[in-house]
């Protein structure tokens, strides 16, 4: 039995965590099982936007992958905008759409300030919905 690579490791603590089989994982980077399987134990390289896609998956913050490589620990990725909502009780899970399905660290830092209500949050959110929204043809 050959013994896990930190990597392996964290990609399987991580799937585990999401409810993830590795036929998911590999679904949702849009890369195949064996492929996956050869990058976690160390026999395969990734390009960039292969780690990215990865990443995304996993629900980690880019980058995670080469620090878990080389011995440090992944950092989850911020919440997507749909999940802001949801948390904040603006929508609900099955009012999203796929516009909602993204990530903005300028908007999880907004939400974050000290001086942000949770009133002040979700009108913010719902401001910020109904703009993409329209921008973007879905109203």
């Amino acid at each position: 039995m050959q013994t896990a690579t930190p990597l392996d490791a964290a990609m399987d603590s991580r799937r585990l965590e999401l409810g993830l089989s590795w036929d998911d994982l590999a679904n949702r980077a849009g890369v195949s099982t064996a492929f996956l399987r050869e990058y976690r134990k160390g026999r395969k390289g990734a390009r960039d936007l292969t780690k990215a896609l990865l990443e995304e998956a996993l629900k980690w913050k880019r980058g995670s992958l080469d620090v878990v490589a080389a011995g440090g620990q992944p950092e989850p990725a911020d919440p997507t905008i749909g999940e802001l909502l949801v948390q904040y009780g603006v929508i609900t899970e099955a009012e999203l759409t796929p516009l909602e399905d993204i990530r903005d660290d300028k908007v999880v830092e907004l939400l974050g300030r000290d001086d942000m209500t949770e009133r002040a949050a979700a009108d913010f959110l719902e401001s910020y919905m109904l703009m993409r929204r329209k921008l973007f043809g879905h109203e």
